[in-house]
């Protein structure tokens, strides 16, 4: 199936340098489509050099814009392995597509893998969300509800993929430095309790 097909189906056709995310979703939402589109071992992508060019060029921006929210997300406090798996991924989603189709889709396949491992990476520093349907913001009414990525049983504090750190007896403390307090009954998480 081809790009143009693909646009048929549901997957947004943008130009090179302009591909955004629909209003709603993330950054890391959009890239982990593109990486799936080109994983994906029932679709056959590329099915052109266009398509290969255009996958590269989504690949790369994706890339781009992954860099530039680690960058600012963490204001220059990027963890070592983070910044040492998006210069690898970088250098891999930099390298021109080869003209031959078959040897374009190999390259794809790596520059996309390359990405994933960057989404992991992320996602395990709590810059990105890799969940499925993805966790809502800490500004959300429900951040609560977003997936905990640690959990500290000893000293009752869990951190979510939206960066809340919950204390179970004494609120939360969001990223951008707001607190609260649990003015209710506490909902169950995964078997803690959290503010609602």
């Amino acid at each position: 199936m081809s790009l143009t097909g693909l646009v048929r189906t549901g997957f947004g056709h943008h130009a090179p340098g302009k591909v955004s995310p629909l209003p709603g979703r993330s950054v890391a939402t959009a890239a982990m489509e593109t990486v799936a589109l080109v994983l994906d071992e029932t679709v056959v992508v590329p099915a052109t050099d266009q398509d290969a060019r255009d996958l590269m060029s989504r690949l790369r921006v994706h890339h781009r814009q992954l860099g530039e929210g680690a960058r600012a997300a963490a204001s220059g406090l990027v963890s070592g392995r983070v910044t040492d798996t998006l210069r690898t991924s970088g250098e891999l989603v930099g390298v021109p597509v080869p003209d031959d189709l078959s040897k374009a889709r190999d390259h794809l396949q790596s520059a996309a893998s390359a990405v994933k491992d960057l989404l992991v990476t992320m996602g395990a520093a709590g810059l990105v969300c890799v969940h499925q349907p993805e966790c809502p913001p800490a500004t959300a009414p429900d951040f609560h509800t977003a997936h905990p990525v640690l959990r500290c049983l000893a000293t009752g504090y869990s951190r979510l993929c939206n960066g809340v750190v919950l204390f179970e007896d004494t609120g939360y403390l969001k990223p951008n430095g707001g607190i609260g307090s649990p003015s209710r009954p506490l909902p169950r998480v995964g078997g803690e309790s959290v503010p609602a």
